[in-house]
């Protein structure tokens, strides 16, 4: 076990790097007096992706739990960012659309977004950027547990 240094593995870097993004996106956010954590503003930029995705997908893409998910539409839907409609064949069914308020607070934060990439990739070179992201969705499809 002396030759393993968790700090060394992949999973341990990709995560603390990861979190070190989500951090600074999040001072970001709040810097800015944005009433929206990460997840909710991820959740906005696919339901302005795919309108009309139900809460099932949204969960499976954000790799969030089902109930977190109702949670978290259910404030977007106070805060009036979404909408939530019943599916016409299956009002079981909910379909999640964007709100004009929604969109409008997706091009406040988008800005934010670009410059928590920028700031990310400092030092890192254009090819050495695509290499990478190349490098990391191999790594998701390799595990087999891709949203």
């Amino acid at each position: 076990m002396s030759d393993f240094n968790i700090e060394d593995t992949l999973g341990y870097i990709v995560s603390k790097a990861h979190q070190a993004m989500l951090n600074y996106f999040t001072y970001l956010l709040k810097t800015n007096n944005l009433n929206i954590t990460v997840e909710q503003w991820a959740v906005l930029n696919i339901a302005y992706t795919l309108p009309g995705i139900s809460q099932s997908d949204i969960a499976r893409m954000t790799q969030t739990d089902k109930a977190n998910i109702m949670r978290m539409i259910d404030l977007l839907e106070k805060k009036n960012f979404i909408n939530r409609k019943s599916d016409e064949n299956d009002r079981r069914l909910h379909r999640i659309y964007l709100t004009p308020e929604g969109e409008e607070m997706l091009e406040t934060i988008l800005p934010l977004a670009k410059e928590a990439n920028r700031m990310s990739a400092t030092g890192i070179s254009p090819d050495e950027l695509d290499a990478l992201k190349k490098m990391l969705r191999q790594i998701r499809a390799n595990t087999g547990f891709t949203a």
